[in-house]
């Protein structure tokens, strides 16, 4: 094994099924070699920890990592990202897959590891994201926030010295969703200097719907966990050099957010049950009357329908 890889990407493995093969394959074939492939096994059990010893015994790049019990998404990866050795770290989950060059191009993106954040993919393509535009930092945190574009971690690689450096971790995907966009939302809060992102306008990595994500399960979102999720953006935001700019944005996404959930929950159990649901669990957190508040409008056009939501939600809270 490379002692000094220039990427480690961080794959944590459930059960991914049939799709874990051609994730792997798009991995160990990278143009760039002088990568690591940190394998966490958390705790499967349809025989994908047999596939990825298979492929650890014939690629000495592959590091293997096995949980003793079932950590979820976010837990997984921050004991991959504590094993990592890369000058970089790239995150992949177990069932999609990439271009064969892309951490090639990512890596000479970087200028020899001169940025701290190598970006690519829709989240650039969609919003003209351009390296060297003005306010790029700020561009990204409202896009992150508006939910404008995927706040997807997948798609890029950042400085493994600036996750250590400032202890961004992700959070525990068994308590609180959205550990993409709040590990997305510390990485930028903590840059000072929009030269620090370089920016690939390409789509090298490829989400395949599989539902066999942590994101899939029923148990990952619900009116109970959005709370902390909020809190832990609205946290963040306030820490960093954009508190006070980006009200708008974190409305639109407590809306967003909110709306979603809630209409899950009237499919599955009712009007009537998802109204008590969001009086006890909503109306009460001082964090959304203070988000309320200070909004003048949404961070971003949205559906009729979200906006109606909008408008019951900010009178009902403002009514408390």
């Amino acid at each position: 094994m490379n002692p000094n890889p220039k990427i480690s990407i961080i794959l944590p493995v459930y059960n991914a099924g049939e799709f874990l093969r051609p994730c792997l394959d798009t991995l160990i074939n990278q143009t760039l070699k002088e990568i690591e492939i940190v394998c966490i096994l958390d705790c499967p059990t349809d025989g994908s920890d047999k596939t990825v010893q298979e492929y650890a015994e014939k690629d000495p790049r592959i590091l293997v990592i096995k949980n003793d019990r079932n950590l979820h998404v976010g837990e997984s990866r921050n004991v991959g990202i504590r094993a990592a050795h890369g000058d970089y770290i790239g995150f992949s989950d177990h069932d999609d897959i990439r271009e064969l060059d892309m951490y090639e191009k990512l890596y000479a993106a970087s200028e020899n590891g001169r940025a701290d954040v190598v970006l690519s993919g829709k989240f650039v393509v969609e919003n003209g994201i351009e390296a060297g535009s003005p306010f790029l930092i700020e561009t990204c945190l409202r896009n992150i926030l508006n939910r404008t574009s995927t706040a997807h971690i997948t798609p890029h690689i950042f400085k493994r010295s600036l996750i250590e450096n400032r202890n961004i971790q992700l959070i525990d995907t068994k308590k609180c969703p959205g550990e993409d966009i709040i590990f997305f939302t510390q990485v930028m809060c903590q840059l000072n200097n929009d030269n620090q992102i370089a920016v690939v306008p390409e789509v090298f990595y490829h989400h395949i719907e599989t539902g066999r994500n942590t994101a899939d399960s029923p148990d990952y979102s619900s009116l109970q966990k959005v709370p902390l999720l909020v809190h832990n953006l609205y946290r963040l935001v306030g820490q960093s050099p954009y508190n006070g700019k980006m009200n708008n944005e974190l409305w639109t996404f407590l809306i967003l957010t909110t709306y979603s959930i809630f209409m899950s929950y009237v499919r599955k159990k009712g009007l009537n049950h998802a109204l008590k649901e969001q009086k006890i669990i909503i109306m009460k957190d001082k964090i959304y009357h203070d988000i309320a508040n200070g909004c003048s409008g949404t961070g971003k056009k949205i559906s009729i329908p979200k906006k109606i939501f909008a408008f019951w939600l900010k009178r009902s809270l403002k009514m408390k």
